[in-house]
């Protein structure tokens, strides 16, 4: 029983952090990340990024040279899912 509640507090958590908006627009703006081709972002100041941010990467690469990390992140819509799966979770709480 105490395995099941700490796994639904967990997917709980995962969530809260995947429904949390994310601002590229601001992140690349902050000289946080430097946005690539094809919704890649690459990483310029990895300390900066917010842990929500790092919960909703999708893919990661490292560039050719070894150095760079390029990180490519969820969608809108796959935001919107979570924000839907964490809502139903809480009105089955109350």
């Amino acid at each position: 029983m105490d395995e099941e509640k700490v796994s639904l507090e967990r997917i709980i958590e995962e969530l809260e952090e995947l429904s949390k908006p994310l601002d590229l627009d601001q992140l690349v703006g902050d000289g946080v990340l430097k946005r690539r081709a094809r919704g890649w972002y690459q990483v310029l100041d990895g300390a900066r990024l917010p842990k929500h941010a790092m919960r909703q990467v999708k893919q990661t690469k490292s560039h050719r040279d070894g150095r760079n990390v390029w990180l490519n992140f969820r969608t809108d819509r796959e935001r919107e899912k979570a924000r839907k799966m964490l809502a139903r979770h809480q009105r089955g709480k109350a």
